[in-house]
């Protein structure tokens, strides 16, 4: 996909289940209330690929075969949007009039996405400093388990939670085993 290939300004964006063999700088631009980019075949993606605004987006169950194209990240230019919306839950009032609202937190979804050559720039999302925790989900995601090149990752990770001096578990987790 070139350069501004596809700009969406739909309620809702699709992208799913497709094998693409490469993706250029703001090769997606738009605003979307949803954006799903699932269930991809990515052979190499540059830096800035995705260049949206979103209140949800979706990125889940793809195969980015390539490290990043350049520098930077291609979720670089991800906008999370809030969106005022009615309120569901606010009392009827006879003067019909007036529509109560509230702001629609952006959510993300970045999960069970698989990288064979590990990029620490695939994982750059600073839009995520603009959504709330509770609506931010990153889990499942794979890299190969070579040390080498999950080190940067590793060092970012909260090992608080371990038992590394063996305790009830039993022979103890050193550092060179994660």
């Amino acid at each position: 996909l070139n350069r501004e290939s596809v700009n969406s300004d739909a309620q809702s964006f699709v992208f799913i289940n497709n094998k693409v063999d490469i993706i250029k700088t703001k090769a997606f631009s738009g605003n979307n209330n949803m954006f799903n980019f699932s269930g991809n075949d990515i052979g190499k993606i540059e830096s800035s690929a995705i260049s949206v605004t979103f209140l949800s987006i979706d990125i889940s169950r793809n195969t980015f075969h390539s490290p990043v194209s350049g520098p930077g990240s291609p979720l670089l230019s991800l906008g999370p949007s809030p969106v005022c919306v009615p309120d569901q839950g606010a009392d009827d009032y006879p003067d019909s009039s007036i529509e109560y609202r509230i702001v629609a937190s952006p959510a993300i979804t970045f999960q069970a996405n698989y990288f064979p050559q590990f990029s620490l720039a695939m994982l750059h999302l600073p839009g995520a400093q603009n959504v709330p925790l509770g609506s931010l989900t990153i889990s499942s995601n794979r890299v190969p388990c070579d040390c080498r090149t999950v080190k940067e990752l590793a060092i970012l990770a909260d090992f608080d939670h371990l038992d590394l001096e063996g305790g009830e578990g039993g022979g103890g987790t050193e550092f060179g085993d994660l």
